[in-house]
């Protein structure tokens, strides 16, 4: 079995947070409970029990699947960490609508990153979900299925407040690292 076949899923409750391996087809390699202690909230349970501390931490990451539930970059701020969008996608709306999925998923999404002087990486998973049976509601994320998405998406990569790299040795020198055995 290969990591892209196991998904760590985790479910934060008001008295205890459940978490467990599973693979693509649901199978359940390990499951635990974990309680939480009085009066703890969702998101401290979740940093006590995964985050190892600031002094082995030098990225924050968040995902950005809907608008509506990500307006800012988290914690991230109050731990003086540069901020990681690791997975967008625009789950449930797709690209295929060409302006109004626009208007939906990808404006809320650059208007995030322009707002928010702390995220320094983005990602977005270009991907028809409809081939897999557990995400097959998520809608067709390619860029190139839509002219509308793929023109947008592409003027406003060209704004020059996105920085691209090519090779590593390019962004080290770009950044001013020096250190190029590291």
């Amino acid at each position: 079995m290969s990591l892209t076949e196991v998904t760590l899923a985790i479910e934060i409750g008001g008295t205890h947070t459940s978490f467990g391996l599973f693979d693509i087809t649901g199978n359940c390699f390990f499951k635990s409970k974990v309680p939480a202690k009085p009066n703890e909230s969702p998101e401290s349970l979740f940093d006590r029990l995964f985050n190892p501390g600031d002094d082995a931490v030098d990225w924050w990451s968040i995902n950005f699947f809907s608008p509506s539930n990500i307006t800012d970059s988290g914690s991230a701020d109050g731990h003086n960490r540069p901020v990681l969008i690791g997975e967008a996608t625009p789950q449930f709306v797709g690209v295929l609508d060409g302006q109004k999925s626009w208007d939906t998923w990808f404006v809320p999404y650059f208007n995030l990153i322009r707002s928010q002087p702390g995220i320094k990486m983005i990602s977005y998973i270009n991907w028809n979900w409809a081939g897999y049976p557990q995400w097959s509601k998520w809608g067709d994320a390619r860029l190139e299925a839509n002219d509308v998405v793929k023109i947008n998406f592409n003027e406003e990569l060209a704004n020059s407040i996105y920085f691209h790299a090519g090779s590593e040795a390019d962004l080290k020198e770009e950044l001013g690292y020096n250190n190029l055995s590291r």
